[in-house]
């Protein structure tokens, strides 16, 4: 809860004393000056003139990146919230996903699985909330609808920065790598109230050098992660700081649900709920530097750490395994997959099983 505040706060101070720009892929222009009377069209023209503690408001709406690219490079201080309405700009009443903000690519020869769809780089303070990306475009799928193999595939939205990055109540979905991956040497990153699911290697990757390091990971829905040889997990931590697990919903993982990829006593883990994921919810690397696999009515009574209470596992009505033997008669390292968002609920369709998670109602907050 001190990192999770904490962040939230550095974040909100290093944004506070900056301007506002919207955009509107339906009533803006981008020969506009990003006013609210007259917002820009793209997303990617925002960013290129935004400045340190800018915040970009996004209406509902597709948006393609630059010459239909699917890509948006972040090198400022800046926030970008999606989800609102278009001309007011404002919160709608049943949240974000009345006014989906979609981010996707529609130019072929630029698609590129190894560049990420949002990169963030440099000593940045970066806050990214209620988009909703779909990573199919820059992959390759055979007549089956299967994804090809590649090994040098990114994450839909990377961080190397050692700045303060907050990811909030987005949607990431069919990605050829993982749905998010942070590479920083001592910044801190916080994961929150998204949904990532059908991703490969890992839902969510996390990777620091020192100690001073911080990640929160909290409120997240992380399903379906297929491996590629290796992986397979829907949370991969790789850090030896402060790490903050909580609230989660993890399931249907190729692999245990959470990996810690060294030996770290400074993890909180707290009421998070596991289902199907296969090898069980939580890999450890203990004092010895043997490798652990525990259930998650095992893991607090072992007492790796002090902060752990709530966690279980559920049992579902169909495994991964199953869905995975139904992939490989395929050929399939993943499936492409369809999503229906409302209100209330995503559906999303793989091999013709059909799966419904529901989803909190989160109201959008103006900065």
């Amino acid at each position: 809860m001190v990192l999770r505040i904490l962040s939230s706060v550095l974040l909100l101070i290093s944004l506070s004393f900056g301007g506002t720009i919207y955009v509107s892929s339906s009533s803006g222009d981008d020969k506009g000056d990003g006013t609210i009377e007259n917002p820009l069209a793209s997303l990617w023209r925002a960013i290129e003139i935004a400045s340190d503690g800018d915040t970009i408001y996004v209406a509902g709406g597709k948006y393609y990146g630059e010459n239909g690219s699917g890509r948006w490079k972040i090198q400022r201080n800046i926030a970008i919230i999606g989800g609102v309405e278009d001309k007011t700009f404002k919160p709608s009443k049943c949240g974000q996903w009345c006014n989906a903000t979609v981010l996707y690519g529609n130019n072929d020869s630029l698609a590129d699985s190894r560049i990420p769809v949002i990169s963030i780089e440099g000593t940045n303070s970066v806050l990214i909330r209620a988009l909703i990306i779909d990573g199919s475009f820059r992959n390759n799928y055979d007549e089956n609808g299967c994804l090809v193999s590649d090994d040098s595939a990114s994450a839909i939205i990377s961080c190397e920065t050692d700045g303060d990055v907050r990811i909030d109540g987005c949607v990431l979905f069919n990605s050829g790598g993982a749905g998010i991956e942070v590479r920083t040497e001592k910044g801190t990153a916080e994961i929150t109230n998204c949904v990532i699911f059908n991703c490969v290697g890992a839902g969510i990757s996390l990777y620091a050098e020192k100690s001073s390091a911080r990640f929160a990971i909290n409120d997240n829905q992380i399903l379906l992660t297929w491996k590629k040889g290796t992986g397979g997990f829907g949370l991969n931590v790789d850090s030896p700081g402060e790490i903050e697990i909580g609230f989660n919903y993890i399931a249907y993982s190729q692999s245990p649900a959470i990996n810690v990829a060294r030996w770290n006593e400074n993890v909180s883990l707290r009421y998070n709920k596991f289902l199907s994921n296969r090898g069980g919810e939580y890999r450890f690397v203990n004092e010895s530097g043997g490798k652990e696999l525990l259930k998650a009515k095992d893991v607090c009574t072992r007492k790796i750490f002090d902060n752990c209470e709530g966690n279980e596992y559920k049992q579902p009505k169909i495994t991964v395994p199953a869905i995975a033997a139904r992939g490989a008669r395929a050929g399939c390292i993943a499936p492409k997959m369809k999503i229906e968002i409302t209100p209330m609920k995503i559906k999303f369709d793989i091999e013709n099983e059909k799966f419904f998670q529901n989803i909190r109602r989160r109201r959008m907050r103006h900065r």
